[in-house]
């Protein structure tokens, strides 16, 4: 099996607009670590989720459920979350002013 190392995605979508931050489109892939990064002067509230072969909302998927976030702050998050092809981490903020990166590493 091959693994590439890399960054997967990267995001800063509009508030209050969900947005898929990484689609695993191989075998699987491992999340090695997942920043929220709040860029503004004020808080931010922020959800992230992870839905199995692309789900639709569910409770079970929040790995971050309306968190808040301080200004100007970097929620670093590493857990080896592991994903199979077509699973989905979507994530959202209130007001838009939060930027989301996953690296880890994909098999084929």
């Amino acid at each position: 099996m091959a693994a590439t190392i890399r960054v997967l995605g990267q995001s800063a979508p509009s508030g209050m607009v969900e947005t898929a931050l990484y689609t695993c489109a191989t075998t699987s892939a491992v999340i090695s670590t997942l920043n929220i990064c709040n860029f503004s002067g004020s808080s931010d509230v922020f959800s992230v989720r992870v839905c199995v072969a692309g789900a639709g909302d569910a409770n079970e998927q929040y790995i971050f459920a309306n968190a808040v976030i301080p200004a100007n702050t970097t929620v670093p998050y590493t857990s080896g979350i592991t994903l199979a092809d077509t699973d989905v981490i979507r994530v959202v903020s209130t007001n838009g002013n939060c930027a989301f990166q996953v690296f880890g590493q994909e098999n084929s």
